[in-house]
């Protein structure tokens, strides 16, 4: 059973290799580096971030910050100048226009300089109904510009819900996890004494395979905590993008600086 054991660890062993090094040939790829670039990745911190606000504080920051909602709202004022312009086109229009000529030698009873103003108004009366039809769709872009933000809006207030939602479970799991390895912990001390003393909790049972069995279990414990961690921080960093803290907001150059050589963190 012992052998079965190992052997199975070290297929484990083998696989979170693999595994590491396609994640970490993924992580360079989608930042613009060399895939065989060696990267330190700094460990957790082991507790559970509290830097995210409730639900409706964090649909407000995503009201603020994400791009769709400031996009939506440039296509308003667009389309709200739009919407002015063509309603002018109706209105009465009126143009003035002044102009001054000199001339230097005209003779002895010549006037050397002259000027004129004109001023012309202009009153649509009949235009076949272009204005109109110019003020009718100017409406109705502006309508669906507004439509465009609402729906913007709700699809950003689902993500955000749902991510949100999302990170309150991973966070709950990881106490869960944290409990029950806290409890593994104190099984495989109290096997460990038994061990030492001869002793089992079941009558007639081997002592070494008791502590096996928690040693087993407090094993798989560890690995479900920290599964939970990287759950709470996948789920944080995924509410953290739908608020749009990650959007571009124009306050530095884009792009990505080239790697440190000898490990990047």
């Amino acid at each position: 059973r012992a052998e079965t054991q190992v052997a199975d660890a070290k297929q484990s062993v083998l696989t979170a290799q693999n595994g590491v090094a396609l994640a970490t040939a993924a992580l360079n790829n989608v930042l613009g580096w060399d895939q065989n670039t060696p990267l330190e990745l700094e460990p957790p911190s082991g507790n559970a971030p509290t830097d995210v606000a409730d639900l409706d504080a964090s649909l407000g920051e995503a009201y603020r910050m994400r791009p769709e909602v400031l996009q939506a709202d440039a296509g308003i004022r667009a389309a709200e100048k739009g919407y002015y312009l063509a309603s002018r086109s109706q209105l009465p229009t009126m143009a003035v226009v002044w102009s001054q000529q000199y001339t230097p030698d005209t003779g002895a009873f010549g006037r050397k300089s002259s000027w004129a103003a004109v001023a012309k108004v202009t009153v649509p009366l009949f235009d076949g109904g272009v204005a109109s039809a110019r003020r009718q769709q100017a409406d109705a872009q502006l309508e669906a510009a507004r439509l465009g933000k609402r729906q913007a809006m709700d699809g950003i207030a689902l993500e955000v819900r749902q991510a949100y939602l999302t990170y309150v479970n991973a966070r709950e799991r990881l106490k869960v996890a944290e409990a029950a390895m806290a409890q593994a912990e104190e099984a495989y001390r109290l096997a460990q004494v038994r061990y030492k003393a001869g002793v089992t909790l079941t009558p007639g049972g081997s002592p070494l395979l008791e502590i096996s069995d928690a040693q087993t279990a407090l094993t798989q414990a560890q690995t479900n905590r920290i599964n939970a961690q990287y759950d709470v921080e996948t789920a944080r960093t995924r509410l953290e993008r739908a608020m749009g803290r990650y959007a571009y907001g124009g306050d530095a150059l884009p792009g990505i600086p080239s790697p440190v050589p000898g490990g990047k963190k």
